[in-house]
C-alpha cells in the first residue's frame, strides 16, 4: 500500500491473473516498494545491528515525526533471531502424475482432478523394516507420503508437511473415559503447551512449522516448513518434547491454569444455542462429559498426577504409529524423520500388544463412536444463563456412521441447507436471531 500511495503502481505488462480465482496481482522486487527495506533487515537478520542502535533509531525516527519520547519508556527491543537460512529455494515441486497401483504411469494423461490435487498418497511399504526396533511390539506402522504438489499456483508454497499420530490400540469394549481423565488431559495439555511455546517461538521466522498437541486419543507431532528449516525445526520440536513432557517447571502456572479452567467452566459468556449444541453432542457422542462433571473433577486435580497423564493414559499402552508427509522432501527423509520422532517415544518400543491373536483384538478407535438411535427423542433443558429469556432449539437427524460418500454428500447438501434454512427461518418467518443448518 505504501508503493501504491507514492505512485509507484504496477504497469500493465507487470500484472498477473491468479488462475481458477480471476485476482489480478503483480510481484515487485521488495526494494522498489520499501526502498532499503531488505538490508535494513538483513543487517538486523545477520547480528550486525545491536539492540542499542536500533532503539536509537527508533528515537530518531519518533523525533523526525515530531513526537517526544525523552519520557517515554520505549518497549524493549528484541534480541535478533539467531540462525536466520540466508538462502531458501522457493520453487514448487510437481507431484509426478502416477498411480501404480491403478496401472497410471507418468505417459498416461491425467484428469483433471489429478492434474489440479494430484493422486493420493501412498502407503511406504517397508515403514516396519526402515523403523526397526523403534515401533517393534506394537501394529504395523502407517506411513503414507507425496513428494511435491500438483500447482504451482501463487496460492500452492514450496512448503513440507509431515505429521505423526500415536495413537493407543484398545479393545472393542475397552470402558468409555472418565470426567477425571478428561480434566487431567486437558490441563495437561495446556500445561505443555505453556511449557514449550516460548522455546520454540523463533522457528515461526526462519521458516520453520510445527505443532505438538495430546488428547485422549493420542500424542500428535508435525512439522512443516521450508526444506531449509525443516532438520532444525524437527531437532528443537524433539527436544522440547523430550525435555518438558513431564512439565518440569509446570509447579509455577499450575494455579493458574486450573483457575482460568474454573472460570471457564463455571461462566455462560457465550450464546444459548452453543450450549444447547454442546449438550447435543454430550447426549449423543461416546467421550464427552457435562461441565458440572468436569468441574468437580478439577477441584480434585493434583500437579504430580496431571504431569503423568499422558504417560498413564496414552503412552502406557500398547501404541500405533501413523504418519502423512507431503511436499518438497524425498521419502528417505520422510522415514527418517519419523524414524527420529519414533525414537523420542519410546513407550513404542517397549509397550508390546502382545501375540498376534492378540493383536487382532486390537483396534484404532477412528470414528468416535455415536448412540444409535431406535426412535425420535425429544429432550429440554433450562437455558444455563441466568436470567436470560432466550430459547434455543436444536434438531438433529442422526445418518448413521460416516464414510466418505457421506461425508462428500451431506457436506454439499449442508451448503445449500444453510442458505434456506436462514432465508426462510431467519428472514422470512423471523423465527429467531440465530439460524444455522448444515
Amino acid at each position: 500500500e505504501k508503493g501504491m500511495l507514492r505512485g509507484n503502481v504496477p504497469g500493465p505488462d507487470e500484472t498477473k491473473v491468479l488462475k481458477h480465482y480471476g485476482v489480478i496481482y503483480a510481484v515487485r522486487d521488495l526494494d522498489d516498494v520499501f526502498p532499503d527495506a531488505s538490508s535494513r533487515w538483513s543487517s538486523w537478520a545477520k547480528t550486525e545491528v545491536g539492540v542499542s542502535t536500533l532503539e536509537d533509531e527508533i528515537k530518531q525516527r519518533l523525533h523526525d515525526v515530531t513526537f517526544s519520547s525523552g519520557a517515554t519508556v520505549l518497549p524493549k527491543a528484541p534480541d535478533p533471531i539467531r540462525g536466520l537460512p540466508q538462502e531458501s529455494d522457493i520453487s514448487v515441486k510437481l507431484a509426478a502424475a502416477k498411480d501404480p497401483a491403478a496401472g497410471v504411469t507418468e505417459d498416461t494423461e491425467a484428469s483433471a482432478s489429478d492434474v489440479k490435487f494430484g493422486f493420493p498418497p501412498e502407503c511406504v511399504a517397508e515403514a516396519k523394516k526402515v523403523l526397526g526396533d523403534a515401533v517393534v511390539g506394537t501394529g504395523r506402522p502407517d506411513v503414507w507420503y507425496r513428494q511435491g504438489w500438483r500447482s504451482n499456483a501463487p496460492k500452492f508454497s514450496p512448503r513440507i508437511s509431515i505429521s505423526v499420530l500415536i495413537r493407543p490400540l484398545q479393545p472393542e469394549d475397552l470402558p468409555e473415559k472418565t470426567p477425571a481423565d478428561s480434566i487431567r488431559m486437558s490441563v495437561y495439555s495446556r500445561l505443555l503447551g505453556e511449557e514449550i511455546d516460548t522455546p520454540l517461538a523463533d522457528l515461526g521466522p526462519k521458516g520453520g512449522g510445527w505443532g505438538l498437541a495430546t488428547s485422549l486419543n493420542g500424542l500428535s507431532i508435525s512439522f512443516g516448513g521450508l526444506p531449509n528449516a525443516l532438520d532444525e525445526t524437527v531437532a528443537k520440536v524433539l527436544e522440547q518434547y523430550h525435555t518438558k513432557a513431564t512439565l518440569p517447571t509446570a509447579s509455577k502456572r499450575f494455579a493458574r491454569v486450573v483457575q482460568d479452567f474454573r472460570e471457564a467452566l463455571s461462566s455462560y459468556s457465550g450464546m444459548p444455542i452453543s450450549y444447547a449444541i454442546a449438550d447435543r453432542n454430550l447426549l449423543l457422542t461416546k467421550g464427552d462429559h457435562s461441565r458440572d462433571d468436569l468441574l468437580q473433577e478439577l477441584n480434585k486435580l493434583q500437579l504430580k498426577s496431571t504431569a503423568q497423564a499422558l504417560q498413564d493414559l496414552i503412552l502406557s499402552k500398547p501404541l500405533h504409529l501413523a504418519a502423512l508427509a507431503m511436499g518438497n522432501i524425498e521419502e528417505k527423509e520422510v522415514v527418517r524423520i519419523v524414524e527420529a520422532t519414533a525414537r523420542n517415544v519410546p513407550q513404542l518400543s517397549s509397550n508390546s500388544a502382545g501375540t498376534s491373536e492378540q493383536q487382532d483384538q486390537l483396534h484404532v478407535e477412528r470414528i468416535t463412536p455415536i448412540v444409535k438411535l431406535s426412535k425420535p427423542v425429544e429432550l429440554r433443558k433450562h437455558n444455563p444463563r441466568p436470567g436470560d429469556p432466550n430459547d434455543a432449539v436444536v434438531v438433529s437427524i442422526v445418518a448413521g456412521v460416516a464414510t466418505v460418500e457421506k461425508r462428500v454428500v451431506l457436506g454439499l447438501l449442508g451448503q445449500m441447507m444453510h442458505r434456506v434454512a436462514f432465508g426462510e427461518l431467519r428472514t422470512r418467518m423471523q423465527l429467531g436471531y440465530v439460524v444455522n443448518a448444515g
